[in-house]
C-alpha cells in the first residue's frame, strides 16, 4: 500500500511502498532501493536494507520494502531509490520519508478491527471490489468514527467524588477526572460533550437522597428542598443554591464522557462472564460500514480513468457499496439503543 503514516502489528509484515516518478516522467526505471527505519531512540534497524521494484503498476514503477517489526513503538523511515528517467539526468537518488506506528500483538482494539475487516472484505468481494485497498489505518479511523457515534447514543457514565471546602459554593467541572483503574481508562470532562447527570452532596456511609439533574438544553437546574444544587454545564460549574458546604464534605457527581478503547483499556460496557463488549457486533458493523464508504471513495479515485463503457458498471458497484455501508451503520445504531450503565 502507498506509505504515509503506516500502522501495523508486531510480527506482521508492513508493505512500505512509494512511487518515485513525477507525473511528467514518461519512461522511468528504478534501481538500488534502500530502506532505513529508526526507532524512537534513534537506532536504525534495518539500515540501508535492500528493497525491491514493482513494475506492474499502471502509473509506473514503485519501490517497496517488506518490513516485519519485532517491537511496538513509533518509527520514522526513509526509502531511497536510484531513478533514471527519459529527458533527465541519469542516476538521480530520490528519497521518500514516512512515519510508522507498530502496535502490540495483544490489543483490545484488535478484535474490533479484525471483525470489521472481515465483514468489509466479504461484502467488497461479493461486488468484485478489492478491500485490500483499505489499510489498517483506514479500519482504525473507521472504528474511531464508530466509537464517536456510539458515545453520542450511549455515553460513558462516570462518577467522581469532589471534596468540598467550607463556604465555597461553586466548583469547576473541569476538575472532574477519573483515574485509570485496571482496564478502565481515565476520563476527563469533555467540553461540548460531557453533561452532569446527578449530583449527590454530603456523601457518607449512610443512605443519601440522590438528585437527578434535568431541564433545558443549555442549563440543567434541579432544586431539592432547602439543599438545592444548580448545575450549569455551559459554564462547566456546579453550585450549591442554599446549603453552605462544610470543609471535608464530599459531593458525588455523575457525568458523561466519550468512550475510550485502546490497546490496554476500554470503557465499553462488557458482558460479566466473557468480558466482551456488550455491543461488540454493532460496533464492528458500524466500523465496517465506515470502511466500505472509504473503499467507495478509493475505488472511485482508482477507476476514474476507466473507459466510458465501464463507467456504468463501476457506478452501479459504488452505489451498492454505499447502500451496504448505510445498511451496516443503520443495523449498528438499532442494536446499541440500550443505554450503558455506570461503572
Amino acid at each position: 500500500m502507498p506509505a504515509g503514516d503506516l500502522i501495523g502489528w508486531v510480527g506482521e509484515t508492513l508493505d512500505v511502498t512509494f512511487p518515485f516518478a513525477s507525473p511528467n516522467e514518461v519512461a522511468v526505471t528504478l534501481s538500488s532501493v534502500l530502506a532505513t527505519i529508526w526507532n524512537e531512540a534513534g537506532t536504525a534497524s534495518p539500515s540501508a536494507a535492500a528493497g525491491s521494484v514493482d513494475t506492474t503498476t499502471e502509473n509506473g514503477p514503485y519501490a517497496f520494502y517488506l518490513w516485519t517489526p519485532a517491537t511496538e513503538g513509533n518509527y520514522t523511515g526513509e526509502l531511497k531509490a536510484t531513478v533514471t528517467a527519459t529527458g533527465y539526468l541519469t542516476g538521480q537518488t530520490r528519497v521518500r520519508t514516512f512515519n510508522a506506528q507498530v502496535w502490540p500483538r495483544t490489543s483490545l482494539l484488535r478484535p474490533f478491527l479484525d471483525r470489521a475487516r472481515g465483514l468489509a472484505a466479504d461484502e467488497a468481494r461479493s461486488l468484485g471490489e478489492d478491500a485490500g485497498k483499505l489499510s489498517l489505518r483506514d479500519y482504525y479511523e473507521s472504528f474511531l468514527d464508530a466509537l464517536r457515534a456510539y458515545s453520542d447514543a450511549n455515553p460513558r457514565r462516570v462518577q467522581s467524588d469532589v471534596t468540598l471546602v467550607g463556604s465555597q459554593w461553586e466548583y469547576a467541572l473541569s476538575t472532574l477526572a477519573k483515574v485509570a483503574a485496571g482496564t478502565a481508562p481515565a476520563a476527563q470532562w469533555t467540553p461540548e460533550f460531557s453533561e452532569i447527570r446527578l449530583v449527590e452532596p454530603d456523601v457518607d456511609a449512610t443512605l443519601q437522597s440522590q438528585w437527578f439533574i434535568g431541564g433545558g438544553a443549555d442549563r440543567l437546574n434541579q432544586v431539592a428542598g432547602a439543599q438545592g444544587v444548580i448545575v450549569d454545564p455551559v459554564q462547566a460549574k456546579f453550585r450549591f443554591a442554599w446549603l453552605s458546604p462544610s470543609t471535608g464534605d464530599t459531593a458525588r457527581v455523575e457525568w458523561t464522557s466519550p468512550h475510550v478503547c485502546t490497546h490496554v483499556a476500554s470503557s465499553l460496557p462488557a458482558e460479566p462472564v466473557t468480558g466482551r463488549a456488550v455491543h461488540f457486533e454493532a460496533l464492528c458493523r458500524y466500523t465496517a460500514g465506515e470502511a466500505l464508504e472509504r473503499l467507495t471513495a478509493k475505488a472511485a479515485g482508482t477507476n476514474e480513468q476507466q473507459i466510458e463503457a465501464q463507467v456504468v458498471s463501476y457506478g452501479t458497484t459504488f452505489e451498492r457499496l454505499r447502500r451496504l455501508a448505510m445498511d451496516y451503520k443503520a443495523q449498528a445504531v438499532k442494536a446499541w439503543t440500550r443505554r450503558t450503565w455506570a461503572f
